[in-house]
């Protein structure tokens, strides 16, 4: 019996996890410089999400799988986009990172509290200080992966991979990953004469709603 595509799927990520997981922990010299060491925890930290991401997809929990999906694809463009020039690219990312901590600490000494050590602090406006360009934006990011990456992997000419994944997994999944109406539908099952909740879209959920089990589903109207 041949393997269907979603089972062929899950025995693929499964096989790339293991590539990552099997020299988890890494154990790295702190002379080995920053910007390499950031790489090496973001592949680890992308190994994690795409391992829940299978669990949760063997579960059928879809609309998690699409939150984390997004997360992957921002992690796996983040880290292609680094890793063109870690050295260059590095201190850019860093200096995002440390504008967004302090606007957020911002809005809390604005409201009479402190969110960051005064040291912490003092660190993250000396690498806002810094005077190189601010990241660029996730569809940029991609792009440029593209421009560099696409060929040396072996795509074929006109494939993106990477605007792609901004484009079908990035974006689309942001409909589950923030409060939104798309989003609603994934718990929404409309009948004509009323509209079931459903929590589990298991393989019993029509079951579940006739008979209007509260575990799974609530009825309005």
């Amino acid at each position: 019996m041949s393997e269907t595509t979603e089972q062929l799927v899950l025995d693929i990520g499964d096989r790339l996890i293991s590539l990552v997981s099997s020299e988890i922990p890494t154990v790295i010299g702190n002379a080995v410089p920053t910007e390499r060491r950031a790489l090496q925890a973001l592949l680890v930290k992308t190994a994690g999400i795409m391992r829940s991401l299978l669990d949760l997809t063997r579960l059928g929990r879809n609309t998690e799988v699409m939150i984390l999906a997004r997360s992957l694809a921002d992690h796996a463009i983040t880290f292609a986009w680094l890793a063109i020039d870690p050295g260059a690219h590095y201190p850019r990312w860093e200096r995002g990172d440390a504008r967004d901590r302090l606007v957020a600490q911002k809005g809390w000494e604005q409201r009479g509290r402190t969110l960051l050590e005064p040291s912490v602090k003092e660190m993250f406006e000396r690498q806002n200080a810094n005077q190189v360009k601010y990241p660029p934006d996730m569809d940029d990011r991609a792009d440029k992966a593209h421009d560099y990456w696409a060929a040396q992997l072996g795509f074929p000419a006109g494939d993106k991979p990477f605007a792609d994944a901004y484009d079908v997994i990035f974006k689309h999944c942001s409909s589950r990953t923030h409060a939104s109406i798309q989003g609603l539908n994934d718990v929404i099952e409309l009948t004509p004469e009323r509209t079931v909740l459903v929590l589990d879209r298991g393989s019993d959920r029509s079951c579940a709603a006739i008979r209007g089990d509260r575990r799974t589903s609530v009825l309005i109207g």
